[in-house]
């Protein structure tokens, strides 16, 4: 929607479209590298007061040990950091023609039956591939959750929605999809940039363990409290009407889900599928 509408101030340089006033003061060298409008900066973004104060209700509530689950959040972190998407079918597919090719080439022929070469491929493959597993979130791993990424993926969240607003201040969302909606952060953050002007947030996660948490956190960490927003909802799978319509459709690394969603099916045959069925629910 931005790229359309700034369509007719752009010109094209090289293979890049830039626009006219940038592309004049780039050749006059008034910028510096570290300062020209391509460039954005965020400011400090605190954690928002009722999403702290419910982490703290739900963990004394659930008695969980504090310095215990800070070191393991501290573990989850970096794992997390150091994740990678899966490999589909079709990249190990053409890793494996390509280390027979090497192998062919590197070896004299008649060195090995086609059974020792299969051996060495598939030894070499396991090697060379990343070893993807899902992560199953309990409640106590939800809560590890919350420590080691809900202050982070807050204030990210919270600087790309104020970068929409700012941007496209037309645009106010009524209507949110998240899918792999973990804890509800992008709630909280759109909560505090589009509060007067959302009405309902539907969430997808596999997770029953982290759609309760989120939902506790909703309410203040107490089952008993109303939700601060009437229309939320949680569901561990997409739905299976298109009635409903969303303004604002928002996934976050969902291609990691792929696995525990679906188990043995291709993972490109799987997204597509999401994105089909997630396109088909969003209206703008």
């Amino acid at each position: 929607m931005i790229v359309r509408r700034l369509s007719t101030q752009l010109v094209r340089v090289r293979g890049v479209r830039v626009l006219e006033d940038v592309d004049r003061e780039l050749k006059e060298k008034i910028y510096k590298p570290k300062k020209h409008p391509g460039r954005t900066s965020s400011d400090f973004v605190p954690l928002a007061d009722g999403l702290a104060s419910a982490s703290r209700v739900i963990f004394d509530a659930r008695g969980v040990d504090g310095v215990a689950a800070r070191k393991d959040a501290v573990h989850l972190c970096r794992y997390l950091a150091g994740r990678m998407a899966p490999a589909d079918d079709e990249h190990l597919r053409r890793k494996a023609v390509e280390l027979e090719r090497q192998l062919s080439a590197a070896q004299k022929s008649g060195d090995c039956d086609e059974k020792q070469k299969k051996q060495m491929i598939l030894k070499k493959l396991r090697s060379r591939t990343y070893h993807w597993e899902p992560i199953e979130y309990d409640a106590y791993r939800g809560m590890l959750y919350v420590l080691a990424r809900a202050a982070p993926d807050f204030a990210v969240l919270t600087n790309i929605f104020t970068e929409v607003k700012r941007r496209l201040p037309a645009f106010a969302p009524k209507a949110i999809m998240d899918f792999g909606s973990g804890i509800g952060t992008v709630l909280w953050s759109a909560r505090g940039v589009w509060e007067s002007d959302l009405r309902e947030y539907f969430a997808v996660d596999t997770s029953a363990d982290m759609n309760d948490l989120a939902r506790l956190l909703a309410r203040n960490g107490r089952e008993e409290n109303a939700p601060f927003l009437p229309g939320i909802f949680f569901r561990q799978f997409l739905p299976a009407t298109h009635t409903v319509r969303f303004q604002l459709l928002f996934s976050l690394a969902y291609l990691l889900l792929f696995r525990s969603f679906f188990g043995r099916f291709p993972i490109r045959r799987i997204r597509c599928s999401c994105d089909t069925t997630s396109w088909s629910v969003r209206s703008l």
